[in-house]
């Protein structure tokens, strides 16, 4: 395991090259994820319904952030000028591509004789870019039916349980070309814990996680134990609908489904039918002639080859 990541090879976990979304696991992980990690989902009947037709919604960044106003926003919370001094060090050699693509003022900053761009103001447009850049589906770990999850995000609607494999799988034969699945890491900010402070703090700094502000998130919110599928989405794809639609396998993807304790028998039998039915037939991918570039969610970026890197 480097310094950086486990995304590199270790006995435990081996490196599989052949898949495109690599399983991230945190160096003092006590119970690392792998492909038969159990997952589940909460949703809506309306999400469910949608997957059961073999269509998936993936919001980016910038929807959740608009749900949370600390998405992808904890590291500099946590860390302070530390954060931008760092930061600056990861945006500094993409100054010009950063600055390219900026509409409206740029703010500037002398640097001896030189007039340079603002650090602070480069890292920003890199957390700005990178929000248009990054999609993000998130489950639970824990695969207890808790009371609390039902009401926030399935309350009337279904569970749905899977493997990481299972997920990982259908996202990359629905064409998803790079991505990173890891299990969040939780911040104290409201009630903090010395050494857990510590520990988070020093995963934030390390060169590969200040590029993936998205894996840490609000102690707040630890009851829900997240693993987040983070994909590279095409920003044309994203910048309307703030997400990604894309046909998927749901055969490949649902191992089973719990349908929520408060929705009458009536209407859950009829879902589980309806499901049944479904499920029998194994999903085609819908084949699109001429698409826009709008509608390839997974292209490549043709506009900042190299600048987030955090996929790689």
């Amino acid at each position: 395991m480097t310094p950086e990541s486990s995304d590199s090879p270790s006995k435990a976990a081996p490196r599989d090259d052949s898949h495109r979304i690599k399983i991230h696991n945190w160096q003092d992980a006590v119970d690392s994820i792998t492909d038969d990690t159990q997952l589940i989902r909460y949703m809506k009947l309306s999400a469910f319904l949608l997957l059961l037709d073999n269509r998936l919604f993936i919001p980016n960044l910038k929807l959740l952030q608009a749900q949370d106003r600390r998405e992808s926003r904890i590291p500099q919370e946590l860390l302070g000028p530390t954060y931008w001094q760092k930061m600056s060090e990861v945006v500094s050699p993409h100054e010009q591509a950063l600055l390219r693509i900026t509409a409206g003022p740029k703010r500037w900053k002398r640097v001896g004789s030189t007039l340079k761009a603002d650090p602070r103001f480069l890292a920003e447009r890199w957390l700005e870019e990178l929000a248009k850049r990054r999609c993000v589906w998130c489950w639970n770990r824990s695969i207890d039916l808790l009371h609390s999850l039902w009401k926030i995000y399935g309350e009337r609607g279904v569970a749905v349980l899977s493997t990481v494999g299972r997920i990982r799988k259908a996202l990359e034969k629905a064409g998803a070309r790079k991505g990173v699945i890891s299990l969040v890491r939780y911040a104290p900010l409201r009630t903090p814990q010395q050494l857990e402070e510590v520990t988070t703090m020093l995963e934030m700094e390390r060169s590969l996680n200040l590029r993936r502000p998205y894996l840490f998130k609000d102690a707040g919110y630890r009851i829900e134990e997240e693993v987040r599928f983070v994909l590279g989405a095409n920003p044309m794809a994203t910048s309307k609908p703030l997400g990604v639609l894309i046909d998927i396998d749901s055969l490949a993807l649902i191992h089973r489904f719990v349908i929520a304790p408060d929705l009458p028998r009536a209407e859950a039998d009829c879902i589980q039918q309806l499901a049944n039915k479904r499920l029998r037939i194994r999903a085609k991918t819908a084949h699109r002639a001429k698409e826009p570039p709008f509608l390839r969610p997974f292209a490549k970026e043709p506009d900042l080859p190299g600048v987030h890197s955090d996929l790689d």
